[in-house]
């Protein structure tokens, strides 16, 4: 699983914003595949999960398929679900563009 992991982030491709970093890896796979990587120091265990939550419903309604890696930074402690969300649907015109 670790390897699949750092394949993904070496060879994908990567997008940022303000609070997270997207490593897009093989977006044809059969499956869809998330990681999240989010340190304790810069959230708590329900912060985390909270935005763990909301990334897998986003993504879950708008990719069907593909390998994705989402880092958090450290200004990811305080966002809202609305944030989170307009960061999400700026990276998914970014992938749908490079997808064409």
């Amino acid at each position: 699983m670790k390897k699949a992991i750092s394949e993904v982030i070496k060879k994908g491709k990567k997008f940022e914003t303000d609070n997270f970093i997207f490593y897009i890896g093989d977006v044809d796979s059969e499956m869809l595949k998330l990681c999240f990587k989010i340190s304790k120091k810069y959230a708590g265990s329900v912060e985390r999960n909270r935005i763990k939550r909301i990334f897998r419903d986003l993504i879950k309604k708008s990719l069907n398929k593909g390998d994705i890696v989402i880092k958090a930074k450290s200004s990811c402690q305080s966002l809202t679900k609305q944030s989170i969300e307009e960061q999400w649907k700026r990276i998914l015109k970014q992938i749908l563009l490079g997808q064409s």
